[in-house]
């Protein structure tokens, strides 16, 4: 059961990672799609700030995936050590 915490956990980060890349990707290349459409369309002006896209909840998911990820890789590392610790314990008595 540990291993298969251990393994959604890093899917978690991976998952946070990606959700991360590709929301910023996004934010980079929409101003530039939108100057390729404006070019081609020959209509009004063209301003940056009518293609900005508002990606603020993906950023929050993604850090809250990154983080929990982080926890469950941590909780499993200190559950292991706890483990241990409580058996050379009771080796001893």
């Amino acid at each position: 059961m540990r291993k298969v915490t251990l393994v959604f956990s890093f899917l978690f980060i991976l998952v946070g990672i990606l959700i991360r890349v590709m929301s910023n990707t996004i934010e980079v290349l929409m101003p530039k799609i939108g100057y390729a459409v404006f070019q081609l369309a020959h209509a009004g002006s063209f301003t940056p700030d009518t293609y900005q896209i508002d990606l603020s909840a993906n950023h929050g998911w993604s850090t809250f995936c990154i983080f929990a990820g982080i926890a469950g890789v941590l909780s499993q590392i200190f559950e292991s050590q706890l483990r241990s610790f409580i058996q050379k314990n009771m080796k001893k008595q």
